[in-house]
């Protein structure tokens, strides 16, 4: 009787790195029922041939099928539903405040979509997952402290709950205990029985004594040889999940926020009527919308970036705002509106940056946009040293960020902006897939590049947004994203909420503080958020240490 899976297979696949190739020409299928054991020496390509065929790189030449169809012709996620890739070395450097469970759940982004909550099979899936892998008592554990074994499990987990119908392993047993091997092991079997297959990059076979194997070797001429499956043991009952700490630390953090809120809306609301309509509350409301912009983009950029120190003015955002603001001041006296024209020159920071180019997490990224900074700063320079006197000290004030009610069209634009950033929680799943690395984001059926870039687009527009209404607001983009973590974890389910929340109340707070210091002016809002943010982040870390 047939298969009811697909076979996975290649033919003539090259791979190679600069000049130098690592393999040609390798053909092979790897039939239902079967474990191959991909062999060969160091550099032979083991790595390279399993992520070619989990599609999370491409080859030189050749193709990888999946039953008739080439892969690249089968829509990501659908590929991913039959092929799940466990990678040798798992990248959990981001992965700090994120529960074992929700890396786990990241699996199952191909069987219910991106922006799907988690069901009740979801759920069966994930628990089922977590006790094949040894992790149900593991499942509320920060996944970013485990050890190297441990961590390896947790990425089997996500593989196991995509259900897959092939499972590529890249040296598997490598820092697992003796027990772990053996369950490893007596999972490779119960597969087999199943009718799925295996394929396992290693140089240690014997965990894999008694279970017949096919061979491909890697080297001169690459081979395959047949085998069949044998019998396994019952699979474990899958057990109940933990409750997750973010719900012990919800309550005092609300509390804070409604007692801010309270305090805020009482200082918006006292006196005059028709001051607290016409200005009051419209400036409260731009507070909170560009705070919960600059906190939510600063959770994105270090989710996309990975680097704890990225914000939401990597890219040169807030310097091409700046330039874009002085020059229009320059050219037409002040005519030309400085809103309109800082956004126009955060757009042309963002365009000339990704014209850098680099892919992913490339540095080209980031090194233009620290060339990008430096290039609009100096022409803000020079903008301001042939401005006249009092137009330039105006420039300077603006660059500090100052909280203003919005005029015009960004009354409409900014809480537009605002319900943009708050509805990227619907991309809770696949930014926490992100956290894993790319490898194993494309491995579950997602474009990480596809998604990076056009998140950072967004975000980008979005703090251009807020750079137009209120100037360049540093550091709510940095805190807020490092305090969200520390209460409530790095899962974004949550994350993102929190920084919408908190930071619209952390900057409305600054506003309030800035506008009580009795000074002659009204002191620029960045400078308090400075003031206070730099402390708060010092303390932050420190508690961390």
């Amino acid at each position: 009787m047939p298969s009811p899976f697909p076979v996975l297979s290649c033919e003539g696949l090259s791979a190679g790195y600069g000049a130098r190739e690592v393999f040609s020409g390798v053909s092979a299928s790897f039939p239902p029922g079967s474990v191959t054991v991909v062999s060969g020496p160091n550099g032979a390509g083991k790595s390279t041939l399993l992520s070619i065929l989990s599609r999370a790189a491409r080859p030189r030449a050749g193709r990888v099928l999946l039953g008739e169809r080439p892969a690249e012709t089968i829509p990501r996620r659908a590929f991913a539903r039959s092929v799940a890739f466990v990678p040798q070395a798992p990248d959990a450097a981001s992965l700090a405040g994120v529960s074992v469970r929700d890396v786990a759940a990241s699996g199952r982004i191909p069987r219910s979509g991106l922006f799907a909550g988690a069901s009740p099979e979801d759920e069966r899936a994930i628990r089922a997952a977590l006790a094949d892998a040894g992790l149900a008592d593991f499942a509320a554990r920060d996944a970013g402290k485990l050890s190297g074994g441990e961590t390896r499990r947790v990425f089997l987990a996500a593989a196991l709950a995509q259900e897959p119908t092939t499972l590529l392993l890249d040296e598997p047993f490598e820092g697992l205990d003796a027990a772990s091997r053996a369950s490893l092991a007596a999972l490779v079997r119960r597969f087999v029985s199943e009718g799925r297959a295996v394929v396992v990059a290693t140089h240690d076979e014997s965990p894999l004594a008694g279970i017949p194997l096919r061979r491909l070797a890697l080297g001169p001429a690459a081979r395959a040889a047949g085998g069949a499956g044998g019998p396994v043991p019952a699979a474990p009952e899958a057990a109940a999940t933990p409750p997750s700490r973010a719900a012990k630390r919800a309550a005092p953090a609300v509390a804070v926020a409604a007692l801010a809120a309270v305090w805020i809306l009482a200082d918006a609301c006292s006196g005059p009527r028709d001051l607290v309509f016409a200005w009051r509350l419209p400036r409260l409301a731009a507070a909170f919308c560009c705070g919960g912009i600059l906190a939510v983009c600063g959770a994105l950029f270090q989710t996309l970036f990975r680097n704890p120190l990225a914000s939401p003015y990597t890219l040169g955002v807030a310097s091409g705002a700046t330039f874009g603001a002085c020059l229009a001041t320059l050219l037409s006296g002040g005519a030309f509106p400085t809103g309109a024209a800082a956004f126009a020159g955060a757009c042309l920071s963002f365009a000339a940056v990704r014209a850098c180019g680099g892919a992913g997490r490339s540095p080209r990224l980031l090194l233009g946009g620290v060339a990008c900074a430096w290039l609009f700063s100096s022409g803000t320079m020079v903008c301001q040293f042939a401005l006249a006197p009092w137009e330039s000290f105006s420039m300077v004030h603006w660059s500090l960020g100052s909280v203003t009610a919005p005029e015009g069209a960004w009354r409409v634009a900014l809480p537009l902006a605002f319900a943009v950033a708050a509805a990227t929680v619907a991309l809770a799943r696949p930014l926490d897939a992100m956290l894993s690395g790319d490898v194993s984001a494309a491995s579950r059926g997602m474009d990480p590049e596809r998604l990076r870039t056009r998140l950072l687009a967004v975000s980008s527009l979005l703090v251009a947004c807020v750079v137009a209404v209120c100037g360049p607001v540093g550091f709510v983009g940095l805190l807020v994203p490092h305090l969200g973590r520390l209460l409530f974890g790095g899962a974004h389910r949550t994350l993102l909420p929190f920084c919408a929340v908190f930071g619209g109340l952390f900057l409305a707070l600054c506003d309030v503080a800035a506008r009580s210091v009795p000074l002659p002016g009204a002191l620029p809002v960045g400078v308090v958020t400075s003031l206070a943010g730099a402390p708060l982040l010092v303390v932050l870390l420190a508690r961390r240490r």
